[in-house]
């Protein structure tokens, strides 16, 4: 139900199944179509370049707060290039050990998804740290504190999702892991 007038790009996506960026001059839906990937792109690399911070010695004087920002930050990363991973066939994967000005090398979604798992597993990782400190409102909109495990739930749920939603194709559909 939309028009010709390219209502969100409503009439490019039509029908979705073939949908694809249309990267030729007067696209109308371009912003729409970077969008997604400059957020995303923006946000992997603030999460990397203040994880590489920590890396270098950063620390909040507080283990459990320590742990709080590394979780929280991987978390971050990991929903960002998961996202990437899912919008587009390619990204860059952004890590802390690289410098706030390079750019990378663009790879395949698989590796960008990859990336993203990994990064979810760290988030894991440390927000299961003795002595976590708990994710209030202003980290994370909630009626209440996250303790560790709460945003151990959180983070799993959103890998669930990445998981299953990144086969494209019915041979990787059938190849999902469903328990994972």
């Amino acid at each position: 139900n939309f028009s010709d007038l390219a209502n969100n790009c409503q009439n490019a996506r039509f029908p979705f199944s073939g949908a694809i960026n249309n990267n030729s001059i007067a696209n109308v839906c371009e912003g729409e179509q970077r969008r997604v990937y400059q957020v995303q792109s923006e946000v992997a690399r603030v999460a990397s370049t203040l994880l590489g911070k920590m890396d270098e010695g950063l620390t909040f004087n507080n283990p459990g707060r320590d742990a709080r920002y590394r979780a929280f930050g991987e978390f971050l990363r990991g929903v960002s290039l998961g996202y990437l991973a899912l919008f587009y066939d390619s990204a860059t994967v952004v890590t802390a050990a690289m410098s706030p000005e390079e750019g990378g090398d663009l790879s395949d979604y698989k590796v960008v998804m990859d990336s993203a798992m990994v990064a979810l597993q760290r988030a894991i990782d440390a927000a299961g740290t003795s002595g976590f400190a708990a994710l209030d409102n202003a980290w994370i909109p909630t009626g209440t504190s996250l303790s560790g495990a709460d945003f151990i739930r959180i983070i799993r749920s959103y890998r669930a999702g990445l998981r299953a939603n990144i086969a494209r194709t019915p041979a990787e559909r059938a190849a999902v892991d469903w328990d994972a």
